[in-house]
Formats: C-alpha cells, structure tokens, sequence
C-alpha cells in the first residue's frame, strides 16, 4: 500500500497530464484495492507508464498479488457534469 501511495503522490507531483489519480482498498473485501485514475489524453496516459514510479509498482505485482491485476479502461470523449441544486433553506 505504501508503494502505491507513493506512486500516487509522485504521478500527482511529476506529471501535468494527471486530472486525477485515487488508490482504495476495499473495506468489505481485504487486499482488494482501486486505483481510479483520469488523464487529460491517451498520450498522457502511455508516459505515465514508463515513469519510473509507475514501473516501479508495476513490476512488484508479481510479489505482491494472489491474482492478476485486472485492468480497466474507459475511453470517455464526451462528459456532461450535473449540478444538483442546493436544498432550499428554510426562511
């Protein structure tokens, strides 16, 4: 956990194509763990991956998981954000 913590802190730091980067561990399934991540373009993505942090990470999976990692990844090109309204006070 530690290490991929690390690896989130330093890809935050070290390179501008990172919107976002979140590491969970599920709390109802132990040594499950998420890694959400969203990047400004594909390129930005694939440079992520030859980072030296992320190798890092990347190579002790074999060590450190029961099971293949398994892998996700969503081409979005369209995102729409919902405002939802503020409660109305009670005036």
């Amino acid at each position: 956990m530690q290490l991929a913590n690390k690896a989130g802190m330093e890809t935050i730091a070290k390179e501008p194509g990172s919107i976002s980067y979140k590491f969970y561990e599920d709390k109802d399934n132990n040594n499950s763990f998420f890694f959400f991540e969203e990047w400004r373009d594909k390129a930005a993505f694939e440079a992520h991956l030859e980072k030296r942090h992320t190798k890092n990470l990347i190579d002790k999976y074999t060590e450190i998981l029961e099971v293949p990692a398994d892998i996700v990844i969503y081409d979005v090109s369209n995102v729409n954000k919902i405002l939802v309204p503020e409660k109305e006070s009670d005036s």
